[in-house]
């Protein structure tokens, strides 16, 4: 990150005033050869000018200041106002809007809340400029769930400081779990009593192509220098440039996608006799390949995003056993008999490799957004009624950046309070990642994922 480092406002401000320097003189000038030297001259400082804008927009946004990058791509844009980068950042900002609104009422109303609470006093500035920083990153989705039930009264203020500090502090590990019955877990899974939520660290426990070097290959090959967003952020960017768009982004995401021959929990899993009930977050198919090479049958659901031909809450439905692909309604899945006799796999943000149907898919922002906000209508009743019935064991899954986070979120806010929930992890939890299973209820599980595979396949740890 040193190039946000080396971003200075004076700097900017230099270069600003050299190019307004040079409009004055030039409009004062008369004599034509001149003109045109003073024509080139100005073309070269605007570009520097654009370049240093650029650099600071980049500069800002990753410190979350978008007041700043506000500023600076409407001065990028006035002066080219087709400027693609420029562009996707408008686009980036209109998204945002609705946060940086949410962040001005809560910073208003943390405020009150410093007034009643002496204790809450010494960490409030700290907790309102976290606030002011709107981002899309790693902590701020937390971090707003957390104010806004502060502020509206759902979290008492000693709950919240603790959350504050935890999120704040070196994570600590301890000795829990001593007792934990591996056997009755491995019991559980191969009887079909819990619902199985799959990660992509799953996969990217194999080697293959990480998330973070998919989107850095995305990047590079969209000319987009020193992008430091997520995959779903440069996915917004190929959707917003006219001369890539969706089509391309889907091609390009496909062909990335991991081509790892043996996953060992898929195997494991496929293995398994009974029926199982498995929520997937990977966009490939390496599961369902896996199932199919097992000869085990299920059903494939895939929520539909956004469609012209059909409104929200209707969900592709393939059965591995048939050629054709229907679709039925979320309410309607419920009562299909033969789904009893299938395996499920629910593909909760779609699948790049589902026929072209690109209505299934969640890649892009807006298309996280969108699925937040329509949570309700997309999820099938029948996953969370299954969730509900048998709990839920999350494995591979890391919700460090806020697409994770949101979209896991808005699956446990249909299911109830009381459901059984447990997540194994693939690495050792940062804070926030402990944070947000706790503050949702879900106990860590301390097994590990090589060893559930072996659990699952020999029947023994």
């Amino acid at each position: 990150m040193s190039g946000f480092d080396e971003f200075s406002p004076h700097h900017l401000e230099q270069l600003t005033q050299r190019y307004a320097s040079l409009w004055r003189e030039r409009d004062l000038e008369t004599r034509v050869e001149n003109q045109f030297r003073q024509d080139q001259a100005l073309q070269e400082s605007l570009q520097r000018l654009q370049t240093y804008r650029l650099k600071g927009i980049s500069h800002y946004r990753y410190k979350g200041a978008y007041p700043e990058v506000r500023q600076l791509v409407t001065q990028v844009l006035a002066a080219e106002p087709q400027h693609p980068q420029a562009l996707h950042y408008q686009a980036e900002l209109a998204a945002l809007e609705p946060l940086l609104q949410q962040a001005q009422l809560l910073i208003r109303k943390l405020g009150r809340v410093k007034l009643s609470s002496s204790e809450f006093s010494v960490i409030a500035s700290e907790v309102a400029e976290a606030v002011k920083k709107v981002e899309v990153s790693e902590s701020y989705q937390a971090l707003i769930e957390d104010v806004t039930d502060l502020v509206e009264g759902r979290m008492s203020v000693a709950d919240f400081i603790d959350t504050w500090q935890l999120t704040n502090m070196p994570s600590a590990q301890t000795a829990r779990w001593s007792n934990f019955d591996k056997e009755r877990l491995r019991d559980n899974i191969v009887q079909g009593r819990l619902v199985l939520f799959l990660g992509s660290g799953v996969v990217q426990a194999v080697p293959c192509l990480s998330t973070r070097d998919l989107t850095q290959q995305l990047a590079q090959e969209a000319c987009y220098p020193h992008f430091d967003g997520t995959l779903s952020a440069i996915a917004e960017y190929y959707v917003q440039r006219g001369d890539l768009g969706r089509q391309v982004l889907l091609e390009k995401v496909g062909a990335a996608l991991p081509k790892v021959p043996h996953v060992p929990l898929y195997q494991a899993l496929a293995a398994i006799p009974q029926r199982l009930m498995l929520i997937s977050a990977a966009y490939d198919d390496l599961l369902e390949q896996a199932f199919r090479a097992a000869h085990k049958p299920f059903v494939l659901l895939t929520s539909i995003m956004q469609s012209d031909e059909y409104s929200m809450g209707h969900v592709w439905v393939q059965f591995s056993d048939r050629t054709e692909t229907k679709v039925y309604t979320k309410d309607d899945i419920s009562k299909l008999p033969e789904l009893e006799r299938y395996s499920m796999i629910y593909k909760l943000r779609g699948t790049c490799s589902m026929q072209g149907r690109q209505d299934a898919l969640a890649l892009t922002e807006s298309e996280y957004f969108n699925f937040a906000h329509h949570a309700q209508e997309i999820i099938p009743n029948y996953v969370v009624r299954k969730i509900n019935e048998l709990g839920c064991l999350f494995m591979g899954y890391q919700p460090s950046h806020w697409e994770e986070r949101l979209i896991v979120n808005a699956l446990l806010q249909r299911v109830l309070r009381n459901s059984a929930l447990q997540v194994l992890h693939t690495h050792p939890p940062q804070p926030l990642e402990e944070v947000f299973w706790r503050k949702r209820g879900v106990e860590t599980c301390p097994l590990k994922l090589a060893d559930l595979v072996t659990l699952l396949a020999e029947g023994r740890v």
